[in-house]
């Protein structure tokens, strides 16, 4: 499938892997058209995590959730040692959050005042 173009399932929907190549084809547009742009991917899962790391220049992860860890070890593993930032986001009201954003050795933190879903 050609970058930029996605393929609807029988349901409707693109697949996982079709969302990913989505991705990949927004980072190559941005690329062309901005170069000096940082590209950083908001990421949820070990894949999404390690298609940022092959192609973004960093991601930024939901401090909370209890996979946090595992997708910054996977887009870091995926940028292959080339200069890579990870951040991560939580509430303006979480105790937690600097001492966490510490321990997983983030380049930023950034603090929301939306997250009322996230309690």
């Amino acid at each position: 499938t050609p970058a930029g173009v996605v393929v609807i399932d029988a349901l409707g929907s693109p697949t996982l892997a079709e969302r990913h190549a989505q991705v990949v084809g927004n980072i190559e547009v941005v690329r062309a058209t901005a170069p000096a742009v940082p590209i950083i991917v908001g990421v949820n899962s070990v894949e999404l995590a390690t298609v940022a790391g092959h192609h973004a220049d960093g991601v930024n992860v939901r401090l909370k959730s209890p996979h946090a860890e595992r997708y910054l070890t996977a887009a870091r593993e995926a940028a292959e040692g080339r200069s890579f930032e990870c951040s991560g986001w939580a509430a303006h009201d979480d105790p937690g959050a600097q001492q966490k954003a510490h321990e997983l050795g983030l380049d930023r933190l950034i603090v929301s005042h939306l997250c009322a879903f996230d309690r």
